[in-house]
């Protein structure tokens, strides 16, 4: 049974015709293909397209109708979400004693983190007498003394910063891809820092 299709002017199908169902009412521009090749188009949709000069069905990656540019626009949009997700995944801070603490770098916890350290900087806490009770992201609680916060303020702070580095690394090196496949297959892993901090402080 002969079917018919038609195509824009990249071979993509727009149409598909044949006798049983549209009798007479098949428009004069559309080209005659085998079910083959039909079924070629149903099973593999929007992956392949028509050679006009050869007649025939061949492989189609709609990536390639996607300007350089705007696949590295993507890439640096996935890179950002990176840096995100890292961002409010925390660090996990080891004490002299090896427990590890999961301490929150997210845009609140370091507002939070800024905030009592203000407090004690204000005088509204003596740094001498008085702790403040902490809970970390593994939902452990700990007293710390302002020397203790400040130190994890510090790991905070130093991370956050080379998260932000290795973004502009990133950056950097996509802006200098000028090849589809190397898009595709960028490492978006390196450059990343380490989140784990040794605590001089901590017990």
């Amino acid at each position: 049974m002969p079917i018919y299709a038609i195509f824009d002017k990249k071979g993509l199908p727009t149409a598909f015709y044949d006798n049983e169902i549209h009798g007479e009412n098949i428009p004069n521009e559309a080209i005659e293909i085998t079910t083959e090749q039909w079924l070629e188009f149903i099973n593999n949709q929007g992956r392949r397209k028509w050679d006009f000069e050869k007649n025939q069905v061949v492989e189609f990656n709609p990536d390639n109708l996607i300007p350089i540019d705007e696949l590295k626009r993507r890439l640096k949009l996935q890179i950002k979400f990176f840096r995100k997700t890292k961002e409010n995944q925390g660090i996990e801070v080891i004490s002299q004693s090896n427990k590890v603490y999961e301490f929150d770098t997210s845009l609140i916890g370091r507002s939070n983190t800024q905030g009592v350290i203000s407090a004690y900087q204000l005088g509204l806490l003596d740094p001498e007498t008085q702790t403040i009770h902490w809970k970390f992201l593994d939902n452990s609680f700990i007293d710390l003394t302002y020397d203790q916060l400040k130190e994890l303020a510090s790991f905070m702070m130093d991370y956050v910063e080379k998260l932000f580095q290795a973004e502009r690394q990133h950056y950097e090196a996509i802006d200098v891809l000028n090849d589809r496949d190397e898009i595709k297959n960028y490492n978006k892993d390196q450059f990343w820092p380490s989140n784990q901090y040794n605590s001089a402080l901590l017990p």
